[in-house]
């Protein structure tokens, strides 16, 4: 239900070069410094297979410990330093230029560098016709159209964040920049208690700034999926859509496809659909019933929140009935777990 990812090496992983490179204009594959600062890439190893220098390895490095979130490496880059008011920005061409009065979904993952001794509320994305650069220490001076939701950007300790937003496009943005664009007046800052930090790290000596981790950057065109992946009059199966034993919450790439079959249902009122959960077999038949219940409505208050009438929805649920794998297996039942769906006239 996903069309092409229009960022290039979205999750950092194709360089030429093996950091550090300092100072350098492109800091991965596609990618480059838009500032004045050196944003960087960190990596568990290089193409040559050769060992990236420890200050920019992975897990541990010199801003922080962390896995990446997908594959082998991630970037990284300032938001605001101590005492000069310092940002970084990097910046990516786009595949092919944005559509005007076009929606897509724009995702990244982010996160707080474990030394960093302060966290800053202003991370933005600004989607841009021609490339934008910082000129001297003042931020770039564009007003972004994608903005952190404040209070998130500041979550110390909580590992990676997701973060999405469905975007309008005015057509031709061909950059994204990914920074901090307020004034320094402007800039909210947060300084991070240092009793919530491991001795270790206190005793090495924390980051007098905040330093943000990025992977996984993606920009997809809602509207690509529809033709190829809504088959009518067939059982149609989310590929994100499943739940952990016992739960009845959907994870954020099933929430992503979810928005893409409300628009799809928007843009042709003339479908209703029929929402069927399933469980495995872990707990009693009856329980099964009841939970597989609460995963159909679950998606069926997604769109009907959505804006989907609920008279064009219709909702069944089996519990463990109708497993379409052995519950012999971990792998098995994950895949019982799920939510299914038909469109029909």
């Amino acid at each position: 239900m996903y069309s092409q990812n229009l960022v290039r090496n979205g999750s950092f992983e194709e360089s030429k070069v093996c950091p550090p490179l300092k100072n350098a204009p492109i800091i991965a594959d596609g990618w480059k410094n838009a500032g004045l600062g050196s944003s960087d890439r960190y990596t568990k190893k290089c193409l040559d297979n050769n060992k990236p220098n420890p200050l920019f390895g992975v897990p541990k490095n010199g801003h922080g410990i962390s896995e990446p979130k997908e594959g082998i490496s991630y970037a990284g880059l300032f938001l605001y330093t101590q005492p000069q008011v310092w940002r970084e920005y990097i910046q990516t061409a786009l595949k092919r230029p944005l559509i005007s009065k076009t929606n897509y979904l724009i995702s990244f993952y982010y996160r707080l560098s474990s030394k960093s001794a302060y966290a800053c509320e202003n991370l933005s994305m600004a989607l841009t016709t021609n490339a934008i650069r910082q000129v001297k220490t003042m931020p770039i001076s564009f007003k972004p159209q994608i903005n952190i939701t404040k209070g998130n950007a500041s979550n110390h300790n909580k590992g990676w964040q997701y973060y999405e937003e469905i975007y309008e496009a005015n057509g031709g943005e061909r950059f994204i920049t990914i920074g901090n664009f307020e004034s320094r007046n402007a800039i909210e800052i947060q300084k991070i208690n240092r009793s919530t930090f491991p001795k270790d790290v206190l005793k090495n000596g924390l980051i007098k700034g905040a330093y943000y981790y990025f992977d996984d950057v993606v920009i997809q065109r809602i509207q690509e999926a529809v033709a190829s992946s809504f088959e009518i009059n067939k059982v149609l199966k989310f590929e994100w859509v499943y739940f952990k034993t016992d739960k009845s919450v959907i994870n954020e790439k099933g929430t992503n496809e979810l928005k893409v079959l409300s628009n799809y249902l928007s843009a042709n009122p003339q479908l209703k659909i029929k929402i069927m959960a399933h469980t495995d077999n872990v707990g009693s038949d009856n329980y099964n019933l009841e939970l597989s219940q609460k995963r159909a409505m679950i998606v069926v208050h997604f769109l009907i929140a959505s804006g989907i009438s609920k008279n064009r929805i219709i909702s069944e649920y089996y519990g463990e009935s109708k497993p379409i794998e052995s519950n012999n297996s971990g792998k098995g039942k994950a895949l019982n777990r799920r939510t299914e769906y038909i469109l029909h006239y």
